[in-house]
């Protein structure tokens, strides 16, 4: 029988003999593959001692277990309804088993472990769920692969009452951790989610290339800004009932009074803002904005009028419900008509 028919013996003598065998261990008894520094290595085979020095101290050597299958980990919600099935391998020792599934490209992480092969169901927190955000480092906010989907997914899994975790191996539901709720772990993820999602629709607004940095960091005022502009530049606000004031001036004021006699006309206000070291990502970012206040079929009523400031104010708010408050936002200056009634600026 020629070498290669052989089986290959390997012998290895690792750093630490205690850490090995404890290892080694929970191999047997949980299918729990695992990592071991060792000193020495050596096989019969000479192609393999060709390759690996006898010494290889600082070595690192994987041990897995031979009989790993391929499982499913599908997660539902309280109506049972599948949120998210990801695949992965499926490990069985003497005592227990555990699963390590993934999906979008190792972007989402679920691992179940060490369940006792007697038990079918469990109400405890098991499942730990990851995001793999440092495999978007690097890469432009406005092109991150799956964002979108992970987003969709994560706000449903938080927004859940309660969710079941079930192992499925050969189409057969072999294990439920039911019942879990997970949104306080995955609030903060989700915040941090909601932040990426609002720079990345400012970025692609005001054409910005920005990299992801999985290590930027923000202060809740920050990320509120951060949304409002996103909010102000990607959605207009229609409102039917609304209430409001205003202060005008007096070049203004007979512009509001016939207003206030002809409440079917359409007023439309102007407001630039300049956004000063928006934190994006930590790259500190100035914007000018502009914003659009559209009044229909309102009623406007008369304050206060300050001499001292020469001022008027004015409450504005829905007449009937014809009525419509509408705003808009922009990085471009607002055109209009000449027949239309416009507001200065302010």
């Amino acid at each position: 029988m020629g070498e290669s028919d052989e089986p290959v013996n390997v012998r290895i003598s690792p750093t630490d003999v205690n850490e090995f065998s404890e290892k080694y261990g929970r191999l047997v008894e949980h299918g729990e593959f695992f990592h071991s520094s060792i000193e020495n290595f050596i096989s019969n085979s000479d192609a393999i001692n060709s390759i690996f020095p006898k010494d290889v101290k600082d070595g690192i050597v994987t041990i897995k277990p031979t009989n790993l299958r391929k499982g499913i980990i599908e997660i539902t919600d309280q109506d049972d309804n599948v949120i998210l099935d990801l695949e992965g391998d499926f490990i069985i020792g003497r005592k227990s088993f555990s699963i390590c599934a993934y999906k979008f490209d190792n972007l989402i992480e679920i691992s179940i472990k060490n369940i006792p092969l007697n038990l079918s169901s469990d109400t405890n927190n098991v499942a730990n769920i990851s995001l793999g955000l440092e495999n978007w480092q690097g890469i432009d906010i406005r092109f991150l692969p799956y964002f979108d989907k992970i987003k969709k997914i994560y706000e449903r899994l938080e927004n859940s009452t309660s969710l079941d975790f079930k192992i499925l191996v050969d189409g057969l539901v072999i294990y439920k951790a039911i019942n879990l709720d997970m949104s306080k772990k995955l609030a903060w993820i989700n915040n941090f989610l909601n932040y990426t999602n609002s720079c990345a629709n400012i970025a692609k607004k005001n054409n910005l290339s920005i990299t992801f940095n999985n290590e930027c960091s923000f202060s809740s005022e920050e990320h509120r800004q951060i949304y409002e502009i996103s909010e102000l530049l990607c959605s207009k606000i229609e409102l039917n009932k609304f209430k409001g004031s205003m202060t005008v001036n007096p070049s203004s004021i007979e512009l509001v009074n016939s207003l206030v006699k002809d409440t079917e006309s359409e007023l439309m206000m102007f407001q630039d803002l300049d956004i000063q070291s928006l934190n994006i990502f930590n790259n500190l970012v100035d914007l000018k904005l502009y914003i659009k206040h559209t009044f229909r079929n309102s009623q406007f009523v008369l304050l206060k009028k300050d001499l001292t400031d020469n001022s008027y104010k004015f409450e504005i708010k829905e007449k009937n419900v014809d009525s419509l408050y509408l705003r808009e936002g922009s990085l471009n200056p607002f055109e209009y008509n000449q027949d239309q009634l416009v507001l200065e600026k302010f």
